[in-house]
């Protein structure tokens, strides 16, 4: 949780690490709450037109023509200080994670167009990313986590599940009268 605090209040890239059904996720709505910033969850293993959920599609119109429509990561990532939790991104399929390399470092962009003159999306002030990840064998469809991202993320948190008194601790707090 400390390391959380601090990842959020020095606006720092986290991931968190674990099995599944540990409380990664749920850690992340909870310091998004605490810290009183909107959080937008993207879900990285549903991921599978990355171009369309990180940038956005055209659409055509009959009356307006084609246009293009920015999708809701576009928005998020331009809206200040939001929290951007990227779930499950050891699945994250690879052209999404070349596409977020930029973003996640120092140089703060999305590019939307590959064209050398094509535009880009830049970071908002305080945006901060989450991610959370299963690695290990046992994960079918995940991958082991990639050096680039590894290098482009501040903290990494190894959540694993609590023993048996802190689980029965939270039980009680979550259901009194149990």
């Amino acid at each position: 949780w400390n390391q959380l605090c601090y990842a959020i209040h020095q606006l720092v890239n986290c991931i968190i690490i674990g099995p599944s059904g540990c409380g990664k996720t749920q850690a992340c709505t909870l310091i998004a709450k605490a810290a009183k910033r909107r959080l937008e969850r993207f879900n990285c293993g549903g991921m599978s037109e990355s171009r369309s959920t990180l940038i956005g599609n055209p659409h055509y119109d009959p009356e307006k023509g084609t246009f293009f429509c920015e999708s809701r990561f576009v928005r998020a990532i331009q809206t200040p200080y939001t929290i951007i939790l990227l779930d499950e991104i050891s699945r994250l399929p690879r052209d999404a994670l070349n596409m977020l390399l930029p973003l996640l470092d120092g140089q703060g962009y999305l590019a939307l167009d590959e064209r050398e003159d094509g535009a880009v999306v830049h970071r908002a002030e305080g945006v901060t990313f989450l991610a959370t990840a299963n690695v290990g064998q046992e994960y079918t469809g995940a991958d082991e986590l990639d050096k680039a991202l590894k290098d482009r993320v501040g903290i990494a948190v190894d959540l694993n599940f609590p023993d048996e008194s802190e689980e029965f601790a939270v039980l009680k707090h979550r259901c009194p009268g149990l």
